[in-house]
Formats: C-alpha cells, sequence, structure tokens
C-alpha cells in the first residue's frame, strides 16, 4: 500500500502468486501502478485507487499476463488503460467498477488480449480499447472494444451495494 516507483509502484517483473491480498494507492509513475511485465496468478484479491501518470501507464499493470480469479478492481487510473496497457488477462469471476483513464483510452483495458467469463465491468465507460479476446457471460455497462462478444454478456445494472471497501457486494433483486 503507498508504493511508488519509476517503472512499478510494487513489482518489475518476475512471477507472483496472489492470494487474499490488497494492492491499494501505489503508483507506478510511467507503467503499472502495480506491476511492469512479469506473470501474475491473483485470487481473492482486491486492487483500488493504483495509478500510472505517463501515457503508458495502466493504473495497475503495464504489459504483463494475469490469470485472475474472484477479485475486485475499483477506482484504478491511468492515461492509457484504467487497469491495464497491453497485457494478456485471463478473467474468472472478477469485477471492475469506476476504473478511469484519459477519454477513448479503455476505462479498463488499452490494447492486450483479455478473455472473460463470468465477471462485472460497470461504472466504466468506453471499458475496452483496441483490445482484442472474447467476453461471456458477462454484466458489461458499456465500451466492448473489439472483444468477441459470447453467450450470456449482459448489460444490466448489477445493484451494487455500498461499502467503506468498495463496491463488493451485490444486492439480490427481488
Amino acid at each position: 500500500t503507498g508504493n511508488s516507483g519509476p517503472g512499478a509502484g510494487v513489482a518489475y517483473q518476475g512471477t507472483w502468486t496472489v492470494t487474499n491480498c490488497a494492492f491499494t494507492n501505489n503508483n507506478g509513475g510511467n507503467a503499472g501502478g502495480v506491476a511492469n511485465g512479469g506473470t501474475w496468478y491473483v485470487f481473492n484479491s482486491t486492487f483500488s485507487e493504483n495509478t500510472a501518470n505517463s501515457s503508458d501507464g495502466g493504473g495497475v499493470a503495464y504489459g504483463s499476463i494475469w490469470s485472475v480469479k474472484n477479485s475486485l478492481f475499483h477506482d484504478n487510473s491511468a492515461a492509457q488503460g484504467g487497469v491495464a496497457n497491453l497485457g494478456i488477462w485471463t478473467v474468472t469471476d472478477s469485477t471492475f467498477y469506476n476504473n478511469t483513464s484519459a477519454p477513448n483510452n479503455g476505462k479498463t483495458a488499452y490494447g492486450g488480449s483479455w478473455i472473460v467469463k463470468n465477471s462485472i465491468f460497470w461504472g466504466n465507460d468506453d471499458v475496452f480499447r483496441t483490445t482484442t479476446g472474447t467476453i461471456e457471460y458477462c454484466d458489461v455497462q458499456s465500451g466492448w472494444g473489439n472483444l468477441t462478444t459470447g453467450v450470456g454478456t449482459i448489460s444490466a445494472d448489477p445493484l451494487f451495494v455500498s461499502t467503506s471497501a468498495g463496491p463488493d457486494y451485490l444486492r439480490l433483486k427481488t
């Protein structure tokens, strides 16, 4: 929490396995707020309020390989890709909420390749910009970009319940 660096706020390259962790308020300068390169395996973790200040940024990552399950990404920001600029991402059962970037630069991702299943992308207009891959059984507010939408992809308010820790709970619709 609260790390900064010119290339990455937390890690530069390497292989990382992360379980039940929180990455908050890290600044990557001209790369990812958390990571610049490397391979990441992420389970049950939260990435929030991370930033990258330059146009090569990625609020969380720049040019990394990520496998993500049951995780939350919210309020991250960068000039390009509020969560990621480039990289290869495989995402399952995760939530991306209120991530930001400069206009037309992908509030969640700018470039790279994504395979996404059973996840929510909300409060991130223009979610994917110049990004390729597939998205299935997801709830996406808008901005699917070049992703191929598969079966079960919808755009319906997920009815988040606000908590002090962020929008990590869903309210049951009655």
